[in-house]
């Protein structure tokens, strides 16, 4: 209690020394102890609440509204902490508060992210980072850097993702700011673990928790913790992965940040399940359940409380006003009554007026919809004009299967089929993903399919890495006349399978190939070249790849939206491991039930959620 007190007294003594120097400082020291103690934070807050009493200040009224908004941010308690940026932003906007006007914006935008609304999220950061420019605040466009790292990276724009990240790390190594590397060599393990490259993403999180080390960062701490435990999982070393997720839960207790125990628990159930240890996994398995019901009786009990406080505010407003009322009803009687009797006519003959308006506007937006849902509807026919007809490919494919969803009614994935005039036994197929989806993706699926059909018949190219490198060169070339500079592009697994000589030559842009054995039900898989068909910054020749293949092998090309869909009951990415899975149990099938179980096993894991993006999975069996 006496430790408690006297850090009370100094404490508050900081905060008002501080408060006749720069205001600003107020959110520095604050994130300091956000970034350590989510409780110290909350007594920051208290201590300046005590200064805002005594004080008629604008600026400390608003940076408190967006000090809790952080804390509730960091509890992941979302709704509250819009609600906290929004009153910040009423006295931002009405004092002009420039930079705490972009700090909120940048909040608002983070959360959108998480909650993968991403067209609003980027909408937000493409107009606080040019106000951002004019502050010459450098932490200011750091934070704002790092917003759009992450909104980069969740979209899968590896080379926009690669430029905010290089900039954002100049500053944050520059001014010795650990928190935010921790944060964004976070992001990095993240990224390459969500391309399965775990060694890459361990290596990462290990340099996130030294930043998050030297900076005593225990909430992040607590999160790279689990995240390199899950990796040693990946990598096959089980007892790490146990020290490492059983290290999250330690300092969970010890520094009271309980909202990441569910996953830490699960996990480690998963990992003592994967050991064979079942005693163990039940045990946790059990902790997590509990854990996770009673979180969630804890939001509903938060949601009932916010409610209610809510309706009584209500109630007691209107009592006063009710009150109020009563006290000047006898006074304003006579001039209501006035006032009623001259303007009741008026105001018919303005709602009459108003109501026919709104219903010829009614109808115009009602027209304007159905004439662009018809354009967009023809539009689908135009695309589907590109992609091969099954009577074509039937003629030399006998066993094959195509699961082709778009997201929207037009879409960004496509597949192309080739058949060589020269050699019947031969021919071209691919499995392509185009930048976005909708209808700008579809706009650039019609260009890429162009330029792929101009390489073998314009150019008579039939190796794919030759294929590859002229479909860049002639894409780069459609987008160059354009006064804005277009990066669009693909990705694309394009293989030239010779089915006489059971060759199969492959190339792939950011999309692999898989190859289930036989002999053996062996899943093969071959990597390809790490950049798309577009611009990049670094290009490369693209590797053309000779396979030897056997007969009743089968070969899968297909796009990222499969694995990238969430689902499952949780919310959580599909993934390649979870594929592996689903494609190794199609090995005693047919390629008619290959493909019922493909589809069937997207749609289960889908559920109810809605679909991220558009699908393009592709069976051979030779």
């Amino acid at each position: 209690m006496l430790k408690k007190f006297v850090g009370s007294i100094l404490l508050v003594f900081f905060v008002a020394s501080s408060y006749s120097t720069d205001k600003k400082e107020y959110i520095n020291n604050f994130q300091n102890y956000l970034n350590q103690d989510i409780e110290k934070a909350q007594f920051y807050i208290d201590s300046l609440n005590q200064i805002l009493i005594k004080r008629n200040d604008n600026y400390l009224a608003a940076t408190i509204d967006y000090c809790f908004a952080k804390v509730e941010f960091e509890k992941g308690n979302y709704e509250n902490a819009q609600n906290y940026v929004h009153k910040c932003l009423i006295i931002s906007e009405k004092n002009n508060f420039e930079e705490l006007i972009i700090r909120c914006y940048n909040t608002i935008a983070t959360i959108f992210i998480i909650q993968k609304d991403f067209v609003k999220a980027k909408e937000i950061l493409t107009k606080i980072i040019l106000r951002a420019q004019k502050t010459k605040n450098t932490g200011l466009l750091a934070d704002i850097s790092y917003s759009y790292v992450t909104y980069f990276i969740d979209v899968g724009d590896s080379i926009n993702s690669k430029k905010y990240l290089q900039s954002t790390l100049k500053y944050y190594f520059d001014n010795k700011d650990y928190s935010g590397l921790s944060k964004l060599y976070s992001e990095l393990g993240h990224l390459y673990y969500d391309h399965d490259e775990f060694e890459d993403s361990f290596k990462k999180f290990k340099q996130a928790e030294k930043f998050a080390s030297l900076n005593n960062n225990s909430k992040s701490l607590i999160r790279i913790y689990n995240n390199i435990g899950i990796c040693f999982w990946e990598l096959d070393n089980k007892d790490s992965a146990i020290f490492y997720l059983q290290k999250s839960i330690d300092l969970s207790y010890k520094v009271g940040v309980k909202n990441t125990l569910p996953s830490n628990y699960e996990n480690l159930s998963a990992v003592y399940e994967d050991k064979k240890d079942f005693e163990k996994a039940l045990l946790f398995h059990k902790k997590y359940s509990s854990l996770n019901d009673s979180l969630s009786g804890s939001e509903k009990t938060r949601i009932i409380k916010s409610i209610n406080e809510k309706y009584e505010s209500e109630k007691k407003e209107a009592e006063i006003s009710t009150l109020q009322v009563q006290r000047n009803i006898t006074i304003a009687s006579i001039i209501l009554a006035v006032l009623i009797l001259t303007f009741v006519w008026r105001q018919n003959k303005l709602i009459l007026a108003q109501k026919k308006i709104v219903e010829s506007q009614k109808i115009l937006v009602e027209k304007r919809n159905k004439e662009t849902l018809d354009s967009i509807s023809y539009a689908k026919y135009l695309q589907e004009a590109i992609l091969p007809k099954p009577k074509e490919m039937n003629k030399f494919i006998k066993d094959y299967f195509i699961f082709y969803l778009p997201k929207d009614i037009v879409a960004g994935d496509f597949y192309w089929f080739f058949a060589l005039e020269s050699n019947p036994s031969k021919f071209l197929i691919a499995a392509a993903d185009c930048t976005g989806h909708g209808v700008p993706g579809a706009m650039v699926s019609v260009v890429c399919a162009n330029a792929l059909n101009r390489c073998v018949k314009e150019f008579g190219l039939t190796m794919p890495g030759k294929i590859l490198d002229k479909t860049t060169e002639l894409v780069l070339e459609t987008f160059e006349n354009s006064e804005n500079q277009i990066k669009d592009g693909m990705d694309i697994s394009l293989a030239l399978i010779d089915v006489e000589n059971l060759k199969l030559f492959w190339a792939g842009a950011n999309s692999p190939l898989w190859i289930l054995k036989s002999e053996n039900n062996n899943l093969q898989e071959f990597k390809p070249n790490k950049q798309p068909v577009a611009s990049s910054d670094n290009p490369i020749l693209f590797t053309t790849q000779e396979i030897n293949i056997e007969k009743n092998d089968t070969i899968y090309l297909f796009t990222d939206g499969y694995v990238d869909q969430t689902g499952g009951g949780k919310g959580k990415k599909l993934m390649k491991k979870t594929l592996r899975e689903i494609v190794l149990s199609l090995a005693e099938n047919d390629i008619q039930s290959q493909n019922k179980i493909i589809t069937d096993s997207f749609f289960s894991w889908k559920k109810q959620e809605e679909q991220v993006d558009d699908i393009c999975f592709i069976g051979i069996k030779i």
